[in-house]
């Protein structure tokens, strides 16, 4: 699961480098994103199976209330078509590659596969990104993932402290 279809940024270049390393050690890899792009063109263009699904995020930017009410419909909407794909395709594992989406985690809850979930994103605090669901039940949805994978100590710490993560795991980015 990819939030969103661009290929210049870390976790778009590292999420390819995971599929590549994946693919060469033999493992059937699959890519959902947002948008059709330069991600699903690469993926397409190195014979990943993949699909486009319109889904909104869980975070970002928005502070109008109406906009993130809009954001969090679009990925609920979504969650049907993700779960037909996935099951299409005999996934055994959800992969969403940021904080910013909830769709592959809420995914694989309903089909009861694995979840590995990687942070690379700041949030809630700050002014950069925001949550906009309620902390608390964020937190309930991140913790009941199989894993979090965090890109440095320092992103583990902070979800350790302001979501109660304490038990992710650091993945450096292979970008």
């Amino acid at each position: 699961m990819a939030h969103d279809a661009g290929l210049t940024g870390g976790a778009a270049l590292s999420l390819m480098n995971a599929i590549r390393s994946l693919k060469e050690s033999g493992i059937g890899c699959h890519l959902i994103a947002p948008s059709d792009g330069p991600l699903i063109a690469q993926a397409r263009l190195e014979g990943i199976p993949s699909m486009v699904i319109t889904y909104g995020n869980w975070a970002g930017t928005q502070r109008s209330r109406f906009r993130r009410i809009t954001a969090m419909g679009s990925a609920l909407l979504a969650i049907p078509k993700i779960m037909f794909q996935v099951k299409a395709w005999g996934c055994h594992i959800i992969y969403t590659n940021s904080v910013m989406i909830c769709v592959g985690s809420v995914t694989a809850r309903l089909l009861r596969v694995r979840h590995i979930w990687h942070l690379r994103e700041y949030a809630p605090v700050g002014d950069t990104f925001i949550f906009y669901l309620p902390i608390p039940l964020v937190s309930w949805f991140m913790r009941s993932s199989g894993k979090i994978v965090c890109n440095s100590q320092a992103l583990a710490d902070h979800y350790g402290s302001c979501l109660g993560l304490e038990d992710s795991k650091v993945v450096y980015n292979c970008v």
